[in-house]
């Protein structure tokens, strides 16, 4: 298909967070309550912290700092079991978390996965096994989920609002999208996962960017980039021009979508939340510390003094260890371990929010669970519906993702989320054609200032353990060289424990 497109486009331009709201944006009655949740209110905590006297010391082989999805899979993983793990937030999940409403779960972050071909690593189907979540399917050669009432039929998957009216999904019928899907056919079942175990003479791609790649081979138009640049947004944080071809490439081809077999689609109501669950049971839970800050880490006589503050008691304990298995954000090594910054400096990472609006009463439109909403705001990724998944409850959560330049707008929001919650119930009120001002009970806002490492060129490859196992520090998470993906996350937290 050594065709030569003949439209050069522009990547899509960043516009200001509050800003970007469509124009049409009017005021509307807010009379519920807006719960705010946010990440980034670490600092004040520390400065509180600092000048504490530890009121305990604790001993330990293994530190494991943060307690999403990598942490809690090092957890597991650790052989001998000497460990503890520390997270700041009150509840587990980090990008995975979840929120109670009405005694429910519903997530705030990740909210769903795939069947697993059996070309995925074999150590985290291990881990998925023994965790109860998948069993084999030896006729199908996948790992299938075992709970199926959290399975999403075909029929209800997803929709797609454009200005235009309906379609079927973000990148619609047509030639360029079947010129589209056999430019990427050569690679499905070549794109492994994790990331780590894809064959080198694949490597190239990681050294240039997706837009670049499908310039090169593709006669496209607008309407396709613009559904490629929805998508990458949705799992990379950032559009084709931005990514590199093997991350856009691996969205396409890690499993075999368009064949005749298509993946399981899993999403219980609370999301990714689901494996946080089932990995912190399957652990020590005394050997877990919730609404735990680990804030100062240092080295001593081969050994590592992490303090750590509890948000709760307002006290610092001090726990020495062997090693640590860093699982947080790595950004914030600037602070904690500043003596590894430097390996994660050039990471760039994508702010994301998600609010979960409870609804007195359903809109009259049929929902499917994904409903996407395409070109009606940049930053905006539609809306999951509870309705289709297993609960009784009608909560809709909608996901807007933001440049890496927008996050200096992020503290105005905290402080006064009207703006966006009627930004919000605007973009409703356009995909239902009615007003959504009487229908919504509460709303809960959750703010990720560093949600989703962005994977740029020359991001993949790059295992900072190789550098730093000779010091007994080891990094688990995505932004450790990862697609931010699920199983990548767990075999992350996998990998890092193999070094202890």
């Amino acid at each position: 298909m050594n065709r030569k497109h003949f439209i050069k486009l522009a990547a899509l331009g960043g516009v200001g967070l509050v800003g970007c709201w469509d124009g049409k944006t009017q005021k509307r009655k807010i009379n519920f309550p807006i719960n705010v949740l946010n990440n980034m209110e670490t600092g004040h905590l520390v400065r509180e912290a600092i000048n504490l006297t530890p009121a305990a010391i604790l001993k330990t082989q293994t530190l494991i700092v943060g307690g999403g999805i990598a942490g809690l899979s090092a957890a597991n993983s650790v052989k001998n079991k000497d460990f503890l793990l520390v997270e700041m937030d009150d509840n587990l999940g980090g990008t995975s978390s979840a929120i109670d409403i009405n005694g429910e779960l519903f997530s705030q972050g990740a909210h769903y996965d795939l069947s697993y071909p059996n070309n995925y690593g074999q150590e985290g189907l291990n881990l998925l096994e023994n965790l109860d979540i998948v069993n084999y399917n030896s006729t199908k050669e996948e790992y299938y989920f075992k709970d199926e009432k959290y399975l999403i039929n075909n029929d209800e998957q997803e929709t797609c609002f454009t200005r235009k009216g309906f379609q079927d999904a973000p990148i619609n019928k047509g030639i360029n999208k079947e010129d589209f899907l056999q430019l990427i056919k050569p690679y499905v079942g070549e794109m492994k996962m994790p990331t780590r175990l894809i064959d080198q003479k694949y490597h190239y791609l990681n050294n240039i960017t997706f837009f670049k790649f499908i310039d090169k081979y593709l006669v496209h138009d607008p309407e396709l980039i613009t559904g490629i640049d929805y998508q990458m947004y949705d799992d990379y944080g950032a559009n084709c021009s931005n990514v590199s071809a093997l991350a856009g490439i691996h969205y396409y081809a890690c499993r075999d979508y368009y064949g005749e077999q298509k993946p399981q689609l899993f999403s219980p109501p609370q999301g990714n939340y689901y494996f946080i669950d089932k990995l912190a049971k399957n652990v020590n839970q005394s050997q877990i510390k919730s609404s735990c800050l680990a804030f100062k880490i240092t080295k001593k006589n081969n050994k590592y003094s992490t303090l750590v503050y509890n948000t709760k008691s307002k006290t610092v304990q001090e726990i020495i260890s062997d090693s640590i298995i860093y699982a947080g954000q790595k950004n914030a090594l600037k602070f904690i371990y500043p003596e590894y910054y430097d390996l994660f400096k050039n990471n760039k990472y994508s702010p994301w929010i998600a609010i979960n609006f409870e609804l007195d009463s359903p809109f009259k439109t049929p929902l499917k669970w994904q409903n996407d909403m395409l070109g009606i705001n940049k930053n905006l990724q539609g809306f999951v519906n509870s309705k289709t998944q297993d609960t009784e409850q009608n909560i809709l959560t909608m996901y807007m993702c933001y440049d890496t330049d927008e996050r200096r707008s992020l503290p105005p929001i905290i402080n006064n989320p009207n703006e966006i919650i009627e930004s919000a119930m605007s973009f409703l009120d356009e995909f239902f054609n009615e007003s959504s001002a009487d229908k919504i009970k509460t709303a809960h806002l959750k703010i990720m200032g560093h949600a989703m490492p962005i994977p740029e060129k020359n991001y993949l490859f790059n295992d900072r353990n190789i550098q730093t196992q000779k010091d007994n520090f080891f990094f688990a998470g995505v932004d450790n060289g990862r697609l931010p993906l699920m199983f990548e996350a767990m075999d992350s937290g996998i990998s890092a424990a193999n070094y202890i």
